[in-house]
């Protein structure tokens, strides 16, 4: 069995959700009553804001230079450079179009993920409930620590890595399990209809 202090160190290491609940409970130590306001100080020093990490954003010129700049890349402008000094022009041109395609297309895959990631940090729930010695407060979702218990209504988004206790009234949100299944039967019904 994983002993108090390395399971609560290793908190992000454990695969809770593999666990049993009051083992999990057990081994955050926390409880029905939530953590004291002093614990819960304790494990915001020791393991810091429930934030995204801010690494600073690239900016897109550095993001261009990643992609021209990568070992596969060289060594295709190297023999984009070996088909000009051969005089096989289309054959260069063809290697700098790939270079090219493979030079957008990466920067703006990057791009947009530098752009979804400042979109997660805007999203950060300001304010979430928990229970703490025994009664219901509202705290910032950014000082939410391990043990602490959540209280999510319905509506609620969940501010941080969670193991459900207990549910009532409990239903997913499954929006997009829905337009998978539907876009499936849809492709599925146009392939029937094509085939005599």
């Amino acid at each position: 069995m994983v002993d108090h202090e390395s399971a609560e160190k290793n908190a992000h290491s454990v695969d809770w959700h593999r666990w049993d609940t009051r083992a999990v409970v057990e081994q955050l130590r926390s409880g029905p009553d939530g953590l004291s306001e002093a614990e819960a100080t304790r494990r915001l020093e020791e393991h810091g804001p429930n934030e995204i990490i801010d690494r600073g954003r690239r900016s897109a010129w550095l993001i261009m230079w990643e992609q021209i700049s990568s070992a596969l890349v060289v060594m295709l402008l190297a023999a984009a450079g070996a088909s000009i000094y051969l005089s096989a022009y289309s054959d260069a041109l063809v290697i700098m179009a790939i270079v090219g395609l493979n030079a957008a297309l990466g920067f703006f895959q990057d791009y947009r993920a530098e752009q979804a990631l400042a979109a997660l940090k805007r999203l950060a729930v300001p304010l979430v409930h928990v229970r703490r010695s025994g009664s219901a407060c509202e705290i910032s979702a950014s000082d939410i620590v391990p043990g602490d218990i959540l209280l999510l209504e319905a509506g609620n988004l969940v501010p941080a890595d969670a193991r459900l206790l207990d549910a009532q009234h409990q239903q997913d949100h499954a929006q997009v399990a829905v337009g998978v299944l539907l876009a499936r039967s849809a492709i599925e019904r146009a392939r029937s209809r094509a085939r005599p």
